[in-house]
């Protein structure tokens, strides 16, 4: 496992390791591991995984989950963003590197044949037919014949002349959604793919992040504003008709039936009825109890990821979500892929994660139990991240000599919450951001460390100013 921080202090070591090493899991078993350093998107098809891992596209052999095999890998100039695999051929979005086209019909030898230099960042693609349309951060949308994937050429493009950056891109019929960040939704009429055409435009009024079409709607996270639920029937006039202030940071939508599962960042997913579009209501919410960026729904379950790895939620009854398993990647779990009994993972510092859910057993939840704890637990800091105080709980199963204490990433300690004797049973501490000497400490990533008995267990917590 691929260790992000090296330093010559034992204790930092120890408290890196700790972090890093993660495994912290319920109700989620790690059948298989590959790869070293980061990994932003992943999907399966078949037998094979293909995973976007730094600035290569790497194929995976996972036939047997438990022994996943490194059987191709293709470097590119850019930052590997996304993957569509479509037939025999997957699509890149590669960063500075643009758009590239690697033919998989063998998956052990893997070849790029064709590539596109989208001109800015290529941070999202999605094909249909014989196009791929590549969401290009500044520059808009680009709109790329493959029907020769060896020879790929842009035939149309849609530049919106603003500051905004292009995120997210969903193809619908003749239109394409673009999610244009502080420039909110633009619809393009691409019908005509060489003459691609903007013909309807709202003002979501914040950031729009991302952007899912069911049938004459547009859901969009609109982050700092929530869910905005924009009429589509008549793509030239795109009327916003529902919202919900999701109340934090919405990043990422998924439409299912009558719901809609919004990632609403360190605030946790949150489960609105969308059976009547305008008059959304919240009808469920669960605390994530960390940043949670994604989020991807497959039967009964939502699988939810970001800086705690993955958390499995049981959405059967959408009013009661309850969280059901989970398991601690290491580092920042990016991209999920569910490929029938296997959960995929691609995680920022670590890798790919092959996991399976085990078992539908409600998680326990801290400060609600009767009677004493059964095991030693420090559970994650809500909100995080966090300004300016954060909530602390852990449990003792038994009489314990506790040190609770926060420190920086090189080792330093900032804070020191509890030290002393203490009672089986179940408690809660406050940080208010604050060192020793009472000096607000700056925004960024701490450490927050728990030593009980012989109990030890550090977490990751994110000020931010």
């Amino acid at each position: 496992m691929l260790r992000r921080v090296f330093f010559s202090v034992g204790l930092v070591l120890v408290l890196v390791g700790a972090v890093i090493a993660s495994g912290e899991h319920e109700n989620v078993e790690l059948v298989g591991r590959a790869l070293e350093g980061p990994a932003f998107a992943v999907v399966v098809q078949g037998d094979y995984a293909y995973v976007c891992a730094g600035g290569t596209l790497v194929v995976l052999d996972v036939s047997d989950p438990t022994s996943p095999v490194k059987v191709g890998r293709v470097f590119l100039p850019g930052v590997a963003h996304d993957v569509y695999v479509s037939g025999s051929y997957a699509y890149v979005a590669g960063g500075k590197g643009g758009l590239r086209v690697i033919d998989i019909s063998d998956p052990t030898s893997p070849q790029e044949v064709g590539s596109y230099d989208t001109g800015s960042y290529a941070r999202g693609v999605h094909v249909s037919g014989s196009y791929a349309y590549v969401a290009n951060g500044l520059d808009g949308l680009r709109i790329i014949d493959i029907s020769d994937p060896t020879s790929p050429q842009e035939v149309g493009f849609y530049d919106p002349k603003t500051r905004s950056r292009a995120y997210g891109v969903y193809v619908s019929g003749s239109y394409a959604y673009v999610a244009d960040r502080e420039d909110g939704l633009r619809v393009i009429d691409i019908s005509d793919p060489t003459s691609p055409q903007e013909v309807g435009f709202y003002d979501t009024g914040s950031w729009a992040w991302d952007v899912h079409v069911s049938g004459s709607y547009a859901y969009v996270a609109d982050r700092w504003d929530g869910l905005r639920i924009i009429d589509i029937s008549d793509p030239t006039s795109p009327q916003e008709v529902g919202f919900y202030d999701t109340g934090s940071y919405a990043c990422d939508v998924y439409v299912s039936g009558s719901y809609v599962y919004v990632v609403d960042c360190w605030d946790g997913l949150r489960i609105i009825d969308i059976s009547d579009p305008t008059s959304p209501q919240e009808v469920g919410f669960y605390d994530t109890g960390s940043w949670a960026c994604g989020v991807y729904v497959s039967g009964s379950y939502a699988y939810a990821n970001g800086l705690d790895g993955l958390r499995v939620i049981d959405i059967s009854d959408p009013t009661s979500p309850q969280e059901v398993g989970f398991y601690d990647t290491g580092s920042y779990a990016f991209g999920v892929y569910v490929s029938g009994s296997y959960v995929y993972v691609a995680d920022g510092g670590d890798g790919l994660y092959i996991l399976r859910f085990t078992g539908a057993r409600p998680l326990e939840v801290c400060s609600s139990e009767v009677g004493l704890p059964s095991r030693y637990k420090l559970y994650q800091n809500r909100p995080n991240p966090f300004n300016p105080v954060t909530v602390i709980e852990y449990q003792l199963p038994e009489d314990a000599d506790v040190k609770l204490e926060v420190y920086s990433l090189v080792g330093q300690r900032v804070r020191e919450l509890v030290y002393g004797r203490q009672e089986a049973g179940y408690y809660t501490v406050r940080w208010d951001g604050r060192d020793d000497e009472g000096r607000e400490v700056s925004a960024g990533v701490y450490l927050l460390r728990l030593e009980a008995g012989r109990f030890v267990k550090t977490r990751k917590m994110v000020l931010v100013r």
